[in-house]
């Protein structure tokens, strides 16, 4: 007998996850489908054990789970976007869902309405939506929410990404990533560039609903390596990530041919005002030409705070902001 195609192929990076990977397999497991789906899973690897819970897994979903288990890490050789290199290229299904191993899903849904939309929508490249930030432990932060409704997003929105969309949240077609730009090689990180070259192809789906969980300082996440470090090495990753990242917008923008161009000059003004935040360049954060987008960007609090640093010397201001701390402590133990 033919084995069925599957609709959807859930696209899944793993590293170190081995804390995490049964909670984000189960939540896939989980959905309830008239579909068939495959889960397609790359793990870098992981020295953590991640890869023998990936084949426990296997074994018991055969049909299902569709492992890559490297033997040498891929990105430590210079492959910075592996779901392009390794998972999209193995997606039989006719759409992709994307999850990385410590993040999982809430709604045993989410795969069936995202599906139902975009058979629906054929001008539709890209379904995302809210998610549940987590701490390490799984108890709950915040609430991530890009829009406050649903809506339909141009692709000068998804340019202008003010909060960064959940990564399990993202649904598109197969088909759009068989062959991905060059900027997309180029880019750090596989997420943003994927989200501008799916927008520049047509519309962009916000559905607002919490249909997945995004955990916050796993031990292996971007986030958490990058902010590891003295406070000089954080600051170099931040300007070279910086750069990178500057770079493959202006490569998006000859992509496009500068048909998105006012909305990329904006994002790159907005990086690097954000850079210099960053770095505590205050001077060069008040230069004339941030003028418009910190009246616009930022509070008057922060635009105040700015300017106060710009003044007083950093030793000075941590010396006035421990003497500040003692005095509120002492407050409140009176």
């Amino acid at each position: 007998m033919e084995e069925k195609k599957p609709l959807v192929s859930i696209c899944v990076l793993a590293y170190n996850h081995k804390k995490y990977i049964r909670q984000a397999l189960d939540s896939f497991l989980e959905q309830k489908t008239d579909f068939s789906f495959e889960i397609v899973i790359h793990d870098d690897a992981s020295p953590d054990g991640t890869a023998d819970i990936i084949r426990e897994y296997e074994e018991k979903y055969p049909d299902r789970i569709k492992p890559l288990l490297q033997t040498e890490n891929q990105y430590s050789r210079g492959i910075a976007n592996i779901s392009g290199a390794f998972n999209f290229p193995r997606a039989s299904g006719k759409y992709i869902a994307f999850c990385e191993g410590d993040d999982y899903w809430l709604d045993p849904d989410k795969l069936k309405k995202q599906a139902e939309y975009m058979e629906a929508h054929p001008e539709c490249h890209l379904y995302i939506h809210g998610a549940r930030v987590v701490a390490e432990d799984g108890s709950f932060l915040r609430e991530s929410r890009p829009y406050r409704e649903d809506r339909v997003l141009r692709a000068e929105e998804v340019i202008d990404e003010r909060e960064l969309y959940p990564s399990a949240s993202m649904f598109f077609r197969t088909e759009d990533v068989r062959k991905l730009p060059e900027f997309y090689w180029q880019a750090p990180v596989g997420d943003i560039p994927l989200h501008l070259y799916l927008a520049s192809l047509g519309t962009t789906f916000y559905k607002n609903e919490l249909m997945s969980a995004y955990r916050l300082g796993a031990v292996s996440s971007w986030v958490t390596t990058h902010g590891a470090g003295s406070r000089e090495e954080r600051v170099a990753r931040s300007l070279s990530h910086n750069r990178a990242m500057r770079r493959m917008y202006r490569d998006f923008d000859a992509y496009t041919e500068g048909k998105y161009h006012a909305a990329v000059a904006y994002t790159l003004l907005r990086m690097e005002l954000g850079y210099e935040l960053d770095a505590e360049h205050y001077r060069e954060a008040l230069a004339p030409r941030y003028k418009e987008i910190r009246k616009k960007e930022l509070s008057w609090k922060d635009r105040a705070y700015i300017r106060a640093r710009r003044i007083v010397p950093a030793s000075l201001y941590r010396g006035i902001r421990r003497i500040g701390t003692r005095l509120c402590r002492k407050k409140r133990s009176v």
